[in-house]
């Protein structure tokens, strides 16, 4: 999967050829960012943004990439999606602009691509004024965090305009820093067997939260966790109304530490009423929220989070038909695309998902089959789907108490040992209370998906030495020469607009 990096003849360069795209980034190390592990990211850009374009009439796309190093998106967006109005590729690092110069002639893209130096933020907020200057696509890629980016990227997106975002600091999305994801987006994350689904729905949750401000909306198409970091994909539209409609999407899971078992809980509703539309508060709850109707452990509160769709699934569908008519030469990580698209399409749009091992060792019991657990939901009459976040994931819209009574029945068909039965164990608070169904554990036909049945590449492991590499490293002459550019870029932005 790895780019194919070929030694320029200048001792200053290397040479790295991904895409169509042949890019030169300084051997310097640290100087301009580049990691190779993304090339996935940027596949999957291309051609989402190539979907985003078909099911628009091949709508000529105006693209900003407000962080683009060594241009090597750019000039990959540029040689690969087919309706390009214009691209700006800015950097705040007079260094990486003078890179994507270069680059620029090496690809001959130089009618199509413009470069630019200045912070991405201000450079947002000025192209915001009016519509003509606006995007149509914005691809955030930040070191980190998007969350300095996402107010300055709502502003200067056209209505029904494509945002494109990665977050590459997992350990905050996911519960390590609860703090610092409290700072940065607004809401309490947690560790639990699901945060890589909570963390797609703070950031889902954060995005919104700066849309409304501005009395717009957002609408997930395609919202991923890969590897080491998050990639979401919304559109972002204008209307009042649907912008306050969206707090029907926002709320609170309520999470048990010991068993993992989620409760959710919205802010309230949204009630049609003659000419308008009214929000009714309502923080009752049918449980009570102190502590785990199932182990009886005390419960943490996680959010506010997106409770609403993660992806469109009709989009989904565009998207897989584009790619179906790709080949590798045209993709490397093309079979992975397919894999994890048809993995979306899969999910339920229930929100998180149960890890079987994980609710197993919780019962201290023997680990059934997936399909047999599979089955069994179904035989309750209840959907059950995988995760696209996690191999051995149960997502399904039965209530937790089914799903706990389901393992209850199976620990009467395989025992656990006598000695996890003592009352300071809390298997003996999970069993205390009797299940209320009768399970049929019989394997069904249908309990297994397609993408399984056609051996889709679903979930990859992980290459050697992956993750988000070093940040590169700004030199004070640096910071000077970046500061006397600002003064040049208002000519660029005048043009624009």
């Amino acid at each position: 999967m790895n780019p194919e990096v070929n030694e320029d003849k200048s001792s200053l360069y290397n040479k790295v050829v991904e895409g169509k795209a042949q890019v030169y980034f300084h051997k310097t190390k640290n100087e301009v960012f580049y990691n190779p592990i993304q090339e996935f990211n940027r596949d999957l850009s291309i051609s989402v943004m190539n979907t985003y374009s078909n099911v628009n009439n091949n709508k000529k796309l105006k693209i900003l990439e407000a962080l683009a190093a060594s241009g090597i998106r750019s000039m990959r967006y540029a040689l690969e999606i087919e309706n390009i109005e214009e691209i700006l590729a800015n950097d705040f690092d007079q260094k990486a602009v003078d890179l994507i110069e270069e680059n620029k002639k090496l690809n001959k893209v130089e009618s199509l691509v413009k470069s630019n130096c200045d912070d991405a933020t201000l450079l947002m907020n000025s192209m915001s004024r009016n519509w003509k200057s606006k995007f149509d696509c914005i691809d955030l890629d930040p070191y980190g965090t998007p969350a300095a980016f996402l107010d300055s990227a709502i502003r200067a997106i056209r209505s029904g305009g494509l945002l494109l975002i990665t977050a590459t600091d997992a350990g905050v999305l996911c519960g390590n820093g609860a703090d610092t994801c409290f700072t940065k987006y607004g809401s309490v994350s947690l560790r639990t067997p699901a945060c890589h689904e909570l963390a797609l729905r703070i950031l889902l949750q954060s995005i919104n939260s700066h849309a409304a401000r501005y009395s717009k909306y957002i609408v997930p198409v395609l919202s991923l966790s890969i590897d080491f970091y998050f990639r979401i994909f919304v559109l972002v539209y204008d209307g009042q109304m649907k912008a306050k409609e969206s707090i029907n999407d926002i709320g609170f899971f309520h999470v048990c530490p010991e068993c993992h078992t989620f409760y959710q809980q919205n802010y309230g509703k949204t009630v049609p009423t003659r000419g308008n539309v009214k929000f009714v508060f309502d923080s009752t709850s049918p449980y009570d929220l102190n502590k785990c109707q199932n182990c009886e452990g005390t419960l943490k509160l996680v959010g506010p989070v997106w409770t609403g769709k993660l992806h469109d699934k009709i989009f989904i569908q565009h998207l897989l038909k584009y790619l179906n008519t790709k080949t590798t030469d045209d993709f490397k990580t093309r079979e992975r695309m397919i894999g994890m698209c048809n993995l979306a399409y899969e999910e339920l749009d229930n929100p998180l998902y149960y890890i079987l091992d994980d609710i197993c060792s919780v019962m201290h019991c023997e680990t059934p089959n997936h399909n047999v657990m599979r089955s069994a939901i179904m035989n309750c009459n209840y959907q059950v789907s995988y995760s696209h976040c996690a191999k051995n994931s149960i997502k399904t819209n039965a209530p937790s108490e089914v799903l706990w009574d389901i393992l209850k029945r199976w620990v009467e068909l395989k025992p656990v040992k006598e000695k996890w039965m003592g009352p300071e164990y809390r298997l003996a608070r999970i069993l205390k209370t009797q299940p209320k169904i009768q399970v049929d554990f019989s394997i069904r036909s249908d309990c297994t998906p397609e993408s399984k049945k056609n051996n889709l590449l679903r979930y990859q492991e992980p290459p050697p030495f992956w993750g988000p590499g070093s940040k590169p490293k700004r030199k004070a002459e640096d910071e000077e020469n970046s500061k006397q550019q600002n003064e040049k870029n208002q000519k660029v932005i005048e043009e624009l607009k």
